[in-house]
């Protein structure tokens, strides 16, 4: 007796979708499309902990962003990717009086003007 197995695999491809995700304290909040123009300030862990993640080609600008502002609080910022940007046309504080983070990969772009 002879068995024969016969499979065939699938492959899915996956195309990273633009996204700008907001968790916990981020003011203003949610983000309104992308690209996202703030028309003022951006805080992320304003007095609790809050993250931004820019991720796939996607766009935020603000005046000032503020990142881990107060005290006790936490914030951090992502932003990943060869076309993900993130412009402050004013001031930009990390860990003002509380902790900020900022990460910057795979050909991601911050700007302070």
């Amino acid at each position: 007796i002879y068995v024969v197995a016969v499979g065939m695999v699938a492959f899915a491809a996956s195309t990273a979708l633009a996204a700008i995700t907001l968790t916990g304290d981020v003011g203003p909040s949610p983000a309104a499309s992308d690209p996202w123009s703030v028309g003022g300030q951006l805080s992320v862990g304003d007095t609790l902990v809050g993250t931004m993640a820019i991720d796939s080609g996607s766009d935020v600008s603000n005046i000032d962003g503020y990142v881990g502002n107060n005290a006790g609080s936490q914030g951090t910022v992502t932003v990943s990717g060869s076309d993900s940007r993130w412009t402050n046309s004013g001031e930009l504080r990390m860990g003002n009086s509380g902790t900020g983070t900022l990460n910057i990969t795979a050909g991601g772009t911050v700007t302070v003007t």
